[in-house]
């Protein structure tokens, strides 16, 4: 059987009326081959929190002015986003992973995507979704284990200020996502289908690695900028 990633992201909610907490309003995936091949994009904005996602102070980057919302107005004049309600989104991402054989479900901090994906099945449908039967890449743990604790990465950020306002090194899907491609003015845009595209290039840039990755690497990993941010480097 060929290797198949998915590789997924979601933006959330605000707390608001008849809503929970991170609520997933903006959800995307590629699914993508061993070398690299994309086979599959989805882009999605959640029918059942569409208005409060797009009113202001009740979407996370949206309120905090990371994301602009006409970026958001913007892909769903152009159909580059479909309005579709979570039921038929979760049925979708069902139906790819089976068409595509999907073996491995991968994200940048994947602990809180399957979280929030779990969290709003259960708000709207009454129902766990899990992905139980798949083998799980945390890309922030594995960045942050190999190419991440480097040398080469660490000049890079301290050469281009990556870091936070505590002064350690970045470990950002972003930064990493500059440092593979040498990119230092590369900003993410924060929205799912794209910013999944990036991870899918994060993915196989660890993927052709020369050095094998041990299973451990790929575990969520809630703390892995300490990987990079030894007491050295604090």
């Amino acid at each position: 059987m060929k290797e198949t990633f998915l590789v997924i992201d979601t933006e959330t909610t605000k707390e608001g009326y008849n809503m929970p907490n991170q609520s997933v309003f903006d959800i995307g995936w590629t699914i993508s081959n061993r070398q690299g091949e994309i086979l599959q994009t989805r882009s999605y904005m959640v029918e059942e929190f569409r208005l409060q996602a797009l009113e202001k102070k009740k979407a996370f980057l949206i309120d905090s002015e990371v994301v602009d919302k006409a970026t958001y107005i913007t892909k769903l004049l152009n159909k580059e986003m479909k309005v579709v309600n979570w039921k038929s989104i979760i049925a979708q991402l069902t139906k790819d992973m089976n068409k595509h054989n999907v073996e491995f479900v991968s994200a940048y901090n994947l602990g809180f995507d399957l979280r929030v994906i779990d969290k709003t099945t259960q708000f709207l449908l009454g129902r766990e979704f899990l992905f139980d039967d798949k083998f799980l890449i945390d890309l922030w743990h594995a960045s942050a284990y190999t190419i991440l604790n480097t040398k080469e990465y660490k000049e890079f950020a301290r050469k281009h200020n990556l870091t936070t306002e505590k002064g350690n090194l970045k470990t950002s899907a972003e930064s990493t996502f500059q440092f593979i491609t040498n990119n230092p003015s590369y900003i993410e845009e924060h929205t799912a289908l794209q910013d999944s595209l990036d991870e899918t290039e994060i993915l196989h840039h660890l993927l052709n690695q020369k050095e094998s990755i041990p299973l451990h690497a790929y575990e969520i990993n809630t703390q892995a900028w300490k990987i990079v941010n030894t007491k050295e480097e604090e």
